[in-house]
C-alpha cells in the first residue's frame, strides 16, 4: 500500500523540482560510481510523522537526507539494505 502511494507522488511535480536540485547539488553523477547515466535520487531515510498517522511527501524532507545514484547503485543498494523509518 505504502508503495502504490509513495510511486503515484514520484510523479508529483514538486518531487520532479526537488530531484532536479538534489540531482544538480550532486554535480550530475552518481555519489556511489560516478556515473552520469539513467540517476535517481535516494531517500536514505523515511520518516513517520506519528501525530499525522503517515510518512512525509518525498519532497518535504531536508537535503541532507538525499543522495543521487544511478539505477544499478540504487538497485543494488535496495537489495543490500533496508532504509530506515524514522518516528517523528
Amino acid at each position: 500500500m505504502f508503495e502504490d502511494i509513495y510511486e503515484k507522488k514520484l510523479s508529483d511535480v514538486r518531487w520532479k523540482a526537488k530531484s532536479i536540485q538534489i540531482k544538480k547539488r550532486d554535480g550530475g553523477k552518481c555519489k556511489n560510481c560516478g556515473s552520469s547515466k539513467y540517476l535517481n535520487v535516494h531517500h536514505r531515510q523515511y520518516h513517520f510523522v506519528l501525530s499525522l498517522n503517515q510518512f512525509k511527501n518525498p519532497w518535504d524532507y531536508p537535503e541532507d537526507v538525499f543522495v543521487t545514484l544511478c539505477n544499478n547503485c540504487h538497485m543494488s543498494g535496495h537489495r543490500k539494505f533496508k532504509i530506515p523509518t524514522i518516528k517523528i
